[in-house]
């Protein structure tokens, strides 16, 4: 399998690399980690301040810490007949590593949740979101530091028939458990005039 996992320092990321160390893969599956660096806004605004970059020495702080995450990441996952290898991105987050995926051609990618409610995910955004959304591949958002079971959701379409193909075709669900469920969404007529019309639902 060709695994992605992206990290980022935060305390979400590393149960994504937990539990991604925890899986037992093929024996030729390759993990590639990747850190993102992502644009920075500079407070000033104005025409005069459009091409401004970042002081080099902030520019290296920045760039120095993304690889020591990825390092971490790196070390902790690389194993004895494990291929694991790393990059660092530059560019918006959720863009940059839906891209690599494609590019290196990712079964599966695999990232964090921040936990984020409702209306902060909609203020700030929530990257795992939006790699769930968009990428070509399977996402498995990490909420927790293994896999004990699975519940696949199924209701006769392409992609819950994708979902089917991954879990009884990837060795790495061999041994969990599996509960299937459909959802029956019943109609209830309502106390109005146009009750009957409902009533053969």
């Amino acid at each position: 399998m060709r695994v992605l996992v992206a990290v980022d320092g935060s305390a979400a990321a590393a149960r994504a690399v937990a539990l991604v160390d925890a899986i037992a893969w093929p024996g030729d599956s390759i993990l590639r980690v990747v850190t993102v660096i992502e644009p920075v806004l500079l407070p000033m605004a104005g025409p005069a301040y459009r091409d401004a970059n970042l002081a080099p020495e902030v520019d290296a702080s920045i760039t120095g810490y993304a690889h020591d995450v990825l390092r971490g990441a790196t070390d902790q996952l690389r194993t004895t007949g494990r291929t694991v290898e790393g990059a660092v991105l530059r560019g918006r987050a959720a863009s940059a590593i839906i891209d690599d995926a494609r590019e290196f051609r990712a079964d599966l990618v695999v990232a964090g949740s921040r936990g984020h409610g409702t209306i902060e995910s909609l203020l700030l955004g929530s990257v795992s979101s939006e790699i769930v959304d968009h990428a070509h591949c399977p996402v498995l958002v990490a909420r927790a530091t293994s896999l004990t079971g699975v519940v696949l959701a199924t209701d006769g379409s392409p992609s819950a028939s994708a979902a089917e193909r991954a879990l009884s075709g990837w060795p790495i669900f061999g041994q969990l458990p599996i509960h299937v469920v459909s959802i029956a969404d019943v109609v209830r007529p309502w106390t109005t005039g146009i009750a009957p019309t409902f009533y053969g639902q």
